[in-house]
């Protein structure tokens, strides 16, 4: 579960954690939605605070799910110092084993999920934005009803959801490594 594309004048390394992900169509997905942003979907989030502003590695990480019929990719990346990739990388799944094993505070749980529901109202500002989400719900077979079905979804996130959803979509053993540099 790990490639190595070896590059010895590397400054930088670039990784790739990634597994196989849930269907759009699965209940869980708004809650993975909330778990994953918390993890590292937004500039506040748990990696990019690690990565970037605690440890210097990284001017900056993602992460996101790539979503098809039947299944979807989950996948966190950056470009880090070279000396630093396995470093980067222990500190992603130590912080995926943190939302596993401690509580989420209600401030961050509050700050994300002010975040996303700015984010849903930016996706669907205006003719052309809202058309956008439109034609990627349609895609899905979903109508206009999951703005609202979304929004709903974060009135109950809660401090167990968090920790029982990454203990079922962060296991260690799930995720693929590509790096292309060093090691």
């Amino acid at each position: 579960k790990l490639i190595v594309e070896n590059r010895k004048d590397a400054m930088q390394s670039s990784f790739i954690l990634c597994k196989k992900g849930i269907s759009f169509f699965n209940e869980s997905r708004r809650d993975f939605s909330f778990l994953s942003t918390l993890l590292g979907g937004y500039f506040g989030s748990r990696l990019m605070q690690n990565l970037r502003e605690k440890n210097g590695y990284t001017y900056g990480v993602q992460n996101g799910s790539i979503y098809f019929r039947n299944s979807s990719i989950y996948y966190i990346e950056s470009d880090v110092t070279v000396d630093k990739t396995k470093n980067a990388l222990e500190q992603c799944f130590i912080e995926m084993n943190r939302l596993q094993t401690e509580e989420v505070s209600d401030e961050e749980i509050k700050n994300v999920k002010r975040y996303l529901q700015g984010t849903v109202l930016r996706d669907v500002d205006g003719v052309v934005a809202f058309m956008k989400k439109f034609a990627f719900w349609n895609r899905f077979g979903i109508d206009e009803n999951e703005f609202e079905k979304f929004m709903n979804s974060l009135n109950h996130i809660n401090k167990e959801m968090i920790i029982n959803c990454a203990k079922t979509h962060l296991q260690h053993d799930d995720f693929y490594t590509i790096i292309v540099g060093k090691l």
